[in-house]
């Protein structure tokens, strides 16, 4: 299908054509119509115009652009959320902890494998606006950017003549990142480090007031809140546990090295459940926020009228001797995100997916939803397609980290060597890990070897099973590089740090 750019070329002048450059529309028309698409181009004398113009709308196809709407949260486990309250046939005092999103989910599809191709802010968000894996658009650690060619989501509906807006929590993502592409207004972060959610949908709902008319719009609103250090607003405080909040009312980085050397090296159960509730907490601050925006998309633009696309850029894990931590862990709390689409018209209301899907699969599903063309740099299956295709893979990665990152890295784990009595994993700092979730299997490639897991719909346990499933293993090795055929890696440049993004870096705990 062509995208919403094609227009029609006409030379009003009677003959033939002085050239082959006609002058032609620019692509932008009214907000408030749908458009037709069609990918034929005329030239007609002026005595033909009006038959010809009447003759190919009715040969085209008339298409409703709905308004979308995008919400990423950062560093959030899809089993954070409690969404089965509101559905069908749940339990009249079953209570969740995120209720404005287990109202969504009832109205909307639930993706219950939505799986993250890398657990790090920059690379998966950029694999949510591109439809590419992080080693095709060639951002595979925060320091670098996404490339100002690149195309994306918010570039292909722009042409198509949305108006957009992104509103980011974190200057990680700000301006230079390459998250700004293809928004017309673009808010983030400059002077501070972060965002509550409260400001930023305060933000987006400012700019949705301000849209005239029925104008098709679309709208990405990232939060961060979950994100380390735990640190949830004091309205979210309430029921925990109030000697714990006593000694420690924010747990980051800073906090739990303070812990190990006072204790040995070890963080204890009690403190790590308490971070767990801490960033609980966080979790339902946000969900009250996405109800808030939601509640004002809703009543201005109509719930049938919008696609509302909630999902995460990754997990954070607190298992499998990875904690507090997301960009090492390809463990199902780091890579595990929630994925709910509402769009009545398209995705059932209160439907359970469990088919393997990625949260990749965003931006083709998001133009096809417009009616427009994915294009080809999208190399990752729509929701739709893959459903329909039977698809079930998902690559993944660990970050490719630059030399600067690496003794920050180090630190922590001579430092931190036992938490909850387990012992914390051994960092990789080589060569990147991969891997690849097909149908029930997740299998990974790195320097402790191969590995290779059962995972499903529900968490359980991730244990080990290369030494004694041999075949699936050697199985999973051939589709693995098979798959890295099909998704090949980009060249990428080294570079730097500038002053601004080291800043940033190091105030969330990537670099000291």
């Amino acid at each position: 299908m062509p995208r919403w750019g094609d227009v029609l070329q006409m030379n009003l002048a009677d003959g033939p054509p002085a050239n082959d450059g006609a002058p032609a529309m620019d692509g932008r028309i009214d907000r408030g119509s749908s458009l037709p698409v069609c990918s034929r181009r005329f030239r007609v004398s002026g005595a033909l115009l009006l038959v010809t113009l009447v003759a190919w709308l009715a040969g085209c196809e008339q298409v409703e652009r709905p308004n979308i709407l995008l919400i990423t949260v950062d560093t959030l486990r899809a089993d954070s959320l409690d969404l089965d309250s509101a559905l069908p046939g749940a339990s009249a005092t079953a209570a969740s902890r995120t209720p404005r999103l287990a109202s969504l989910a009832a109205q909307g599809t639930v993706f219950r494998r939505a799986t993250a191709p890398m657990s790090l802010t920059r690379p998966s968000h950029f694999s949510i606006l591109t439809g590419r894996y992080p080693r095709e658009h060639g951002v595979v650690n925060n320091q670098l950017a996404l490339p100002a060619e690149a195309q994306s989501v918010s570039r292909e509906l722009q042409r198509a003549g949305y108006a957009t807006a992104g509103f980011v929590a974190v200057s990680l993502l700000g301006r230079g990142s390459g998250a700004e592409h293809g928004f017309e207004h673009f808010v983030a972060p400059e002077r501070a480090l972060e965002w509550r959610a409260s400001r930023v949908v305060d933000a987006a709902s400012q700019w949705l007031d301000s849209l005239e008319g029925d104008a098709p719009f679309f709208a990405w609103v990232h939060l961060f809140d979950p994100h380390q250090p735990y640190d949830p607003p004091a309205d979210a405080r309430a029921g925990l546990d109030a000697d714990l909040l006593r000694r420690h009312p924010v747990l980051g980085w800073q906090q739990f090295l303070e812990i190990a050397k006072a204790s040995g090296g070890q963080i204890s159960f009690e403190v790590a459940r308490h971070a767990q509730a801490l960033y609980a907490a966080e979790v339902s601050a946000v969900d009250r926020e996405v109800g808030r925006l939601l509640e004002k998309v809703d009543a201005r633009f109509g719930a049938d009228e919008t696609v509302v696309v909630f999902t995460a850029d990754h997990g954070e894990c607190f298992e499998n001797g990875v904690y507090f931590e997301h960009s090492d862990c390809l463990f199902e709390g780091g890579v595990r995100v929630p994925l709910i689409v509402r769009y009545p018209k398209e995705f059932e209301s209160g439907k359970q997916v469990d088919d393997l899907v990625s949260n990749a699969d965003v931006a083709p599903t998001l133009l096809q939803a417009a009616g427009l063309e994915v294009p080809a740099e999208m190399t990752v299956p729509s929701l739709r397609d893959r459903a329909a295709a039977g698809t079930r893979e998902v690559l993944l990665q660990n970050p490719f980290y630059p030399s600067s990152v690496l003794p920050a890295r180090r630190h922590r784990q001579v430092v931190i060597r036992r938490v909850a009595g387990e012992s914390v994993a051994p960092f990789e700092s080589g060569a990147p890990r991969l891997g690849l979730v097909r149908g029930d299997w997740k299998y990974l490639r790195g320097e402790r070897g191969d590995e290779l897991y059962a995972v499903s719909v529900d968490a359980k346990p991730e244990v080990n099973v290369a030494y004694r499933e041999r075949e699936a293993r050697s199985v999973m090795g051939a589709a693995l590089d098979a798959a890295l055929e099909r998704h090949p890696a980009a060249a990428i440049e080294s570079s730097e740090l500038n002053p601004e993004l080291l800043q940033s870096l190091r105030a969330l705990g990537y670099v000291e």
